[in-house]
């Protein structure tokens, strides 16, 4: 994965200007990605079991940035304001993959509990963990489903 942001800019307005690397934030982070869905991905960079409150406009501001590089990248005009349907249904798209992330980190940690038995408590406390908060995020992935539908229209 990869996202290229520029803090100083407005997330709202872009500049257009030179591209010289000043200011610029790029993240790679191999370890933390997934499967290859992009949902996935960024769900895990927010994933928490207690979101604070700004962690919406966080995620919504990271949609942003991401959307804005990738347009950029593909050619098109930096300067092209985002849409909030294009950021929704990103969002949409990321909060259907809540499940899988904490159901993935569950099952990571039972496999860590065999390769390490030192540490057997550690790594079964973090499993249970992901776990229990995989069988809480069920519960509301149907209305992340709807939600998903709703911005595919």
């Amino acid at each position: 994965m990869v996202v290229e942001a520029d803090p100083t800019e407005s997330m709202e307005n872009p500049s257009s200007g030179a591209d010289d690397g000043v200011g610029k934030v790029v993240l790679i982070d191999y370890e933390l990605s997934g499967p290859g869905y992009r949902g996935f991905d960024f769900y895990k960079l927010f994933r928490t079991a207690d979101p604070a409150p700004q962690s919406h406009d966080n995620m919504v501001a990271f949609v942003r940035s991401y959307l804005h590089s990738s347009e950029a990248m593909g050619g098109e005009s930096s300067s092209k304001t985002i849409d909030s349907d294009q950021v929704e249904q990103v969002l949409a798209e990321m909060k259907l993959f809540e499940p899988l992330t904490w159901l993935e980190a569950g099952i990571f940690f039972l496999f860590a509990a065999k390769g390490d038995p030192t540490q057997l408590d550690r790594w079964e406390n973090l499993a249970l963990d992901r776990l229990e908060n995989y069988t809480a995020s069920k519960v509301r992935f149907i209305a992340n489903l709807e939600q998903f539908s709703k911005a595919q229209r």
